[in-house]
């Protein structure tokens, strides 16, 4: 740990952050302790990417078309990773409601039909 406080302090002190390129004027030294050391581990809030799907939320074969009676909702249709709404955190949850009542009456329509 000490080791890699002084050398954070050393890039603080030449101004550039050679392990992860962090702005100068975002660089402070760590020169007054308190302290503290956490563990953590890899971990993810949620997934992205999936299947592809329409307004309706039919799946999609490879060609653009909508595969029968294959709907999908939430997480699981995000299309690609970093999409126009980005499904982080609570959001997530707010698509999953949204885009599940809508894939739900869709599929209901479609077997009524």
């Amino acid at each position: 740990m000490q080791a890699s406080l002084d050398e954070y302090n050393a890039m603080c002190e030449a101004g550039v952050d050679t392990a992860f390129h962090k702005k100068a004027a975002n660089m402070i030294a760590l020169t007054e302790p308190p302290y503290y050391v956490l563990t953590m581990s890899v971990s993810s809030h949620g997934s992205f990417g999936g299947y592809r799907v329409n307004t309706e939320f039919q799946v999609l074969d490879t060609a653009g078309n909508p595969i029968p009676n294959l709907y999908s909702a939430g997480e699981v249709c995000s299309g690609t990773f970093i999409y126009d709404e980005y499904p982080a955190g609570g959001c997530g949850l707010n698509w999953a409601y949204t885009s599940g009542r809508f894939a739900g009456a869709n599929a209901a329509q479609a077997v009524l039909a």
